[in-house]
């Protein structure tokens, strides 16, 4: 075998090795996203279930309907907006 084929051949492999690292990280990040995505959609069905979060109607216009002030500046705000909205 010649030194040049042996050259083309190892640049070959490379190349192909390559093309399945590139593979490999793409399925990786693909697989990453599909289980942040399923966490997430887990955690707002239990939010959903136990009556707590965001999802449930537990927010800022929920505990000041029920006579709570919300703590947080974002809280406040939803109300003050929620008031002027609404009236």
């Amino acid at each position: 075998m010649s030194l040049q084929s042996q050259l083309a051949e190892k640049d070959q492999t490379l190349n192909d090795m390559r093309d399945m690292l590139r593979n490999q990280n793409n399925m990786h990040m693909l697989e990453s996203r599909t289980m942040a995505s399923a966490w997430f959609n887990l955690q707002r069905q239990l939010e959903r279930q136990s009556g707590f979060g965001h999802s449930s109607g537990m927010g800022s216009a929920a505990a000041t309907r029920q006579g709570g002030a919300p703590a947080s500046w974002l809280g406040q705000q939803r109300v003050t907006l929620d008031m002027q909205l609404n009236g």
